[in-house]
């Protein structure tokens, strides 16, 4: 019961609004643009009750272009409508945590030593229950902790249940990191998510607003220096990557720009006053993705350094629009009349870093197939971080025989899991219980393991690489 109310409050409290019927650009992806000058929008479409409308045909859309968001003309072409595209490709979600001093205040926000009353604690719980949740194989999630420093706690990873043990690792700061180096860790991360393609998301939640430690405490940041960052580079950080912010407020303050910063950025603002209306929050942010749709064009390569884009539909005779803009190369910046020979050698250049990046991500670095450690679980030491896998029986476990061997949790037996390799096919398979998960999905009694698998073995991460012998083997198949 108190589950629902607290969804109920937070459909009220989502942006202070009732809801109409709306359509959003939630991410512009232009990283195809030069090859193909193909551009695909993620769109959030929802009718008056607030829920995802269903069965929308590309026919439904109609996209304009403009240098400057005044003049608008049809795009070229529309190529393709997909729904739920998500499911196909995965989310890229990195959770960024607000750890500053004022988390460690009651919800009320007075000072407490009752870690159960903390606002942390309620934070922690949400997220926990977040990471918990049904997640795409796909999907990647990371997270990451600011106050006067920024701490990234783990990479992206296809098993969230193995952050569930980082969030240990979330402690009180010393007074001297307890600042609020809000707007640093919001650019710092767009960072982090660069290169990614994608549904690329960040998650933020905060209690306060930016508190810099240099403007507050008269001294140089040890990383920052005197640099004080701005919505506006922010907000054209998040817009030059692609990358779409949903904001949480938690606290009695808030700070006054963030909101717009993920308003600007095709996402939404959310107020959670508690544990149960948080995790409403983080569950109604992953529904919303998971239920866009990417509408993809062919782009009209306007002469400028951004281009605006608008976005119509119509539905039962009334048409809703929605606009945003994208930042094109500095090729398409100027007009290519005096350039031709100019562009055409740096899209020629463009063209064979791809092919090599391309062959350098699919080359295999080992012989044979390997397990790599991604993350060790919380209090847990590993006896190596790689294991090749050149026998027909590797095991992991807490023993010291085994041949990964991981201690510090009396719950490990000595066998806990085992890889037995065939050497016919060249397929490895896992041999373990309901206690170990691959892609986040529990495991009975075996798995075929695939190249990219990440296996879970009570809080450590692992992850599968198969080398050149296992794929002549998969060839043979």
């Amino acid at each position: 019961m108190k589950r629902i109310i607290g969804i109920l409050l937070c459909a009220f409290s989502i942006s202070g609004i009732l809801w109409a019927e709306t359509l959003s650009i939630a991410q512009i992806d232009a990283s195809s643009l030069l090859l193909s000058q193909e551009v695909d929008l993620y769109l959030s479409a929802t009718d008056e009750g607030g829920d995802s409308i269903e069965g929308l045909e590309l026919e439904d859309f109609s996209v304009f272009e403009s240098p400057d968001g005044e003049t608008y003309e049809p795009v070229p072409a529309l190529k393709k409508l997909e729904a739920k595209p998500n499911q196909q490709q995965g989310i890229h979600i990195l959770l960024l945590i607000d750890n500053s001093g004022s988390m460690y205040d009651t919800l009320s926000g007075a000072p407490t030593e009752t870690v159960p009353e903390m606002r942390i604690t309620h934070a922690k719980e949400a997220i926990r229950d977040f990471i918990d949740s049904s997640f795409n194989p796909r999907d990647v999630v990371s997270m990451a902790s600011f106050n006067t420093f920024l701490t990234f706690h783990s990479e992206a990873i296809k098993d969230p249940s193995a952050l569930e043990g980082l969030l240990d690792t979330i402690r009180e700061p010393e007074k001297e990191q307890a600042y609020t180096e809000l707007y640093h860790s919001l650019a710092d991360s767009a960072v982090e998510m660069a290169g990614y393609r994608g549904r690329k998301v960040v998650v933020v939640l905060s209690d306060g607003e930016n508190y810099p430690f240099f403007q507050h405490s008269g001294e140089s940041h040890p990383d920052y220096g005197e640099e004080l960052k701005t919505p506006e580079d922010v907000t054209r950080d998040y817009q030059m990557e692609g990358i779409t912010l949903y904001a949480i407020h938690f606290g009695l303050s808030r700070d006054e720009y963030l909101g717009q910063i993920a308003v600007d950025t095709g996402g939404t603002v959310y107020d959670a006053r508690n544990e149960e209306e948080l995790s409403a929050v983080y569950r109604d942010i992953k529904r919303k993705i998971e239920n866009e749709y990417r509408l993809t064009y062919r782009a009209a390569m306007i002469p400028s350094d951004r281009t605006h884009v608008k976005v119509e539909y119509t539905r039962g005779g009334e048409q809703v629009s929605a606009s945003r803009y994208y930042f094109t190369s500095t090729i398409f910046g100027r007009p290519a009349d005096p350039y031709p020979y100019l562009i055409l050698l740096l899209i020629a250049a463009a063209v064979l870093v791809w092919v090599l990046l391309l062959l350098l991500r699919y080359r295999k670095l080992n012989s044979s197939a390997a397990l790599s450690v991604l993350n060790a679980g919380y209090s847990t030491k590993v006896s190596s971080m790689t294991i090749p896998l050149t026998q027909n029986k590797t095991i992991i476990g807490g023993g010291e025989r085994a041949d990964l061997t991981i201690s510090g949790l009396p719950s490990l037996r000595p066998e806990h899991a085992t890889i037995v390799h065939d050497p016919k096919t060249g397929s490895y398979t896992l041999m373990g219980d309901s206690a170990i998960t691959v892609n986040n999905r529990k495991v009975s009694g075996s798995k075929k393991l695939s190249d990219g698998d990440v296996v879970n073995v009570e809080g450590t991460t692992i992850v599968f690489e198969a080398g050149e012998e296992t794929g002549k083997g998969k060839k043979k198949k």
